[in-house]
């Protein structure tokens, strides 16, 4: 992510780039895979206007330096927020508020986010939240695959038992992550962040998940 201006209209802007070394690092089928999700996000903001999502103002390829330019946000995120002091009640309903906002608009446009964590959320000098990162997003009606079946994409901390068993996912996998959030903003930590205390990562997922399987008659 970079600062820059733009010298056509006057106006400070972001520019999100894929990095060249990560590319060249990549095999073929990575760096197509990339590709791919950077042109899938570019088509998904492009597609969703709403105040708290973030805007995409282009999107271009030069000399095979692909980028999205959209708004420089100087507020930092949510996690930045998180990190600096507790909000309180009524901060933490009004964050909450929009972002469920955001999230209903986006799911009935059939799009789901798949990562939605505070660091994916920009705040900006009014205290309005703004959406971002749909990076892993999908169509739900896409029949497209960036990744292969069983596969879990997402942030552990934020991530519905189905995602962790590379399920099948609709909107409520995001209004999972979405209560997770809540939890952190009342509470300053995620459910895992404070059993990991007493546990180890993957055994407090396995413990997740298990504690999420329906109830089958005996």
């Amino acid at each position: 992510m970079w600062k820059a201006e733009d010298d056509s209209l006057g106006r400070v802007v972001a520019l999100k780039v894929i990095s060249k070394e990560n590319l060249e690092r990549s095999t073929p089928e990575q760096q197509k895979e990339f590709i791919e999700r950077f042109k899938r996000e570019a088509r998904i903001l492009a597609a969703l206007k709403h105040i708290h999502i973030l805007a995409l103002f282009d999107y271009g390829d030069t000399e095979g330096l692909r980028y999205l330019v959209i708004p420089y946000n100087e507020g930092g995120t949510l996690e930045d927020r998180l990190q600096r002091a507790r909000f309180t009640l009524a901060e933490t309903d009004r964050f909450f508020s929009q972002l469920a906002e955001a999230l209903d608009y986006a799911h009935k446009q059939k799009i789901i986010h798949r990562d939605l964590k505070p660091s994916n959320v920009l705040v900006d000098q009014n205290d309005n939240i703004q959406l971002s990162d749909f990076g892993i997003s999908k169509l739900l009606e896409d029949s497209v695959h960036l990744t292969q079946t069983g596969t879990a994409m997402g942030t552990p901390d934020y991530m519905s038992p189905e995602q962790f068993k590379g399920l099948p996912l609709d909107g409520r996998s995001d209004i999972y992550s979405l209560g997770v959030m809540l939890y952190e903003l009342l509470v300053g930590s995620t459910p895992l962040e404070r059993e990991r205390l007493r546990s180890t990562p993957l055994a407090e997922i396995q413990r997740l998940i298990r504690e999420q399987e329906p109830l089958r008659p005996s």
